[in-house]
């Protein structure tokens, strides 16, 4: 077995190791730019997808249908109207509004409710109903949460409103 070592010339060998260095800038270069097109494809792709709101924090959610003793609605389609929900039938609020995040509706509202406690506002939110779906958003420090209301929930606003 022979061997046999190649050594550049002088005037090449200034130039073979810069063609090595080339490649390697190029290549992390490349993949740079394919790692940041691969991020914007997913940026695209999945900020439409992903447009659920988070769900009412656990406390919150689990005061207003525990502890609040009454509610009011205010019906915003149809004629309008409004519903007093009392003490005794309050845990209709808990039948209704899931503890399950919800993709937002962008159409107009439904109604309004106020969740209250001994007559002072615990909680407000706005009640969106299109088709067979409806959420319920809550505004709390700023931040935006959405629950699903339930199908009894959706067929009962659909029912009122209708009926009006």
């Amino acid at each position: 077995m022979r061997i046999v070592q190649l050594v550049p010339a002088a005037t090449g060998a200034a130039r073979v190791p810069s063609l090595h260095i080339a490649e390697d800038k190029f290549r992390q270069r490349l993949m740079k730019l394919f790692l940041l097109f691969a991020f914007m494809v997913h940026l695209l792709l999945f900020s439409k997808a992903q447009s659920a709101e988070p769900k009412l924090p656990w406390a919150y959610y689990m005061t207003m249908v525990n502890t609040c003793n009454t509610a009011d609605i205010v019906l915003l389609k149809g004629d309008g109207g409004s519903i007093n929900i009392d003490k005794a039938n309050m845990g209709i609020i808990k039948e209704f509004i899931t503890d399950n995040n919800a993709t937002v509706i962008t159409d107009a509202p439904t109604a309004n409710i106020m969740c209250q406690i001994d007559g002072r506002e615990f909680i407000s939110g706005q009640i969106f109903v299109k088709g067979n779906e409806g959420i319920v958003t809550f505004t709390v420090n700023d931040r935006r949460y959405a629950n699903r209301l339930s199908e009894k929930g959706v067929e009962f606003f659909r029912s009122v409103i209708a009926s009006l």
